[in-house]
């Protein structure tokens, strides 16, 4: 296959996945689950970095800080991750039709 092909199944995945995008994040029963988990480990968290005596307001606030922080990268991060999983998926997918369907001409 060459690289102008490569090029057009790319573009075709981006749009694939921008048109799926919503309906690829809907959550399922066990996703709400697992983040109502997530919610109440977190409010302990913060139950627990409140209870620090007030002498300690700046390293609360740094510890909060910090949370958001490698929370926001964690979730940037698992985005994109499910993003190249899923173009690399689906473009593997068409490269396998497409071979199919040249070998099939073949005969």
């Amino acid at each position: 296959m060459n690289k102008s092909n490569n090029i057009e199944i790319k573009s075709m995945i981006d749009k694939i996945f921008e048109q799926r995008e919503e309906e690829l994040y809907t959550l399922t029963v066990e996703e709400r689950e697992m983040l109502l988990k997530k919610s109440k480990n977190y409010s302990k968290i913060y139950t627990a970095i409140e209870n620090i005596p007030q002498a300690f307001t700046e390293t609360k606030e740094g510890i909060k800080a910090s949370i958001e922080n490698y929370l926001e990268i964690l979730n940037d991060l698992q985005g994109i991750e499910n993003k190249k999983f899923y173009q690399e998926g689906f473009s593997d997918a068409i490269n396998l039709l497409l071979n199919c369907i040249s070998k099939n001409k073949k005969y």
